[in-house]
């Protein structure tokens, strides 16, 4: 059995440009969140910096549900609280919220994420702190730039919030 033949086993979403399926995403070792959030925690100078295009949206929207918190709503209420770019949350992680205008790492994070629960990763490594999903999808993403299409500036702030931990 290849690594994508693995039970469970969910590729991210291909867009033509925007994203492509890892060939050792069975790798990634987190743990499964259940009903818990994981948030992209990043003040303002640490959100991502390439905005998300409508194609990689949507492409992830066909996989997982996904809301834009509208101003003066309560989804952006708690992106703002938690001083969070995104969150997912919801059974097995397959609602991702997003502020407007998300960022490409963000998006790719919070699916991502999605992954993690379903192989299981989130429930062996937890949601928060160093050595956990968080760290682990950061470096995931900094690991495999190229083929996530991550530009430098974005991943020089996914080391930032992995060294934090967040």
């Amino acid at each position: 059995m290849g690594p994508h033949e693995e039970p469970g086993y969910e590729p991210p979403p291909r867009s033509p440009v925007e994203l492509n399926t890892s060939r050792d995403m069975n790798t990634i070792e987190v743990e499964s969140v259940g009903p818990n959030k994981i948030n992209m925690r990043s003040p303002d100078d640490l959100m991502g910096v390439e905005p998300a295009s409508s194609e990689l949206i949507s492409a992830v929207a066909n996989k997982r549900d996904v809301v834009i918190a509208k101003p003066g709503s309560e989804e952006l209420r708690m992106l703002d609280y938690f001083e969070a770019e995104a969150s997912v949350g919801g059974v097995n992680n397959t609602h991702i919220l997003l502020r407007e205008n998300p960022s490409k790492a963000a998006v790719i994070e919070e699916f991502l994420h999605g992954t993690q629960t379903r192989l299981g990763i989130t429930d062996r490594l937890g949601i928060s702190g160093l050595g956990s999903a968080e760290t682990h999808v950061k470096d995931f993403m900094i690991r495999h730039q190229k083929m996530l299409g991550l530009s430098d500036e974005d991943i020089q702030i996914l080391q930032i919030l992995k060294d934090k931990g967040l």
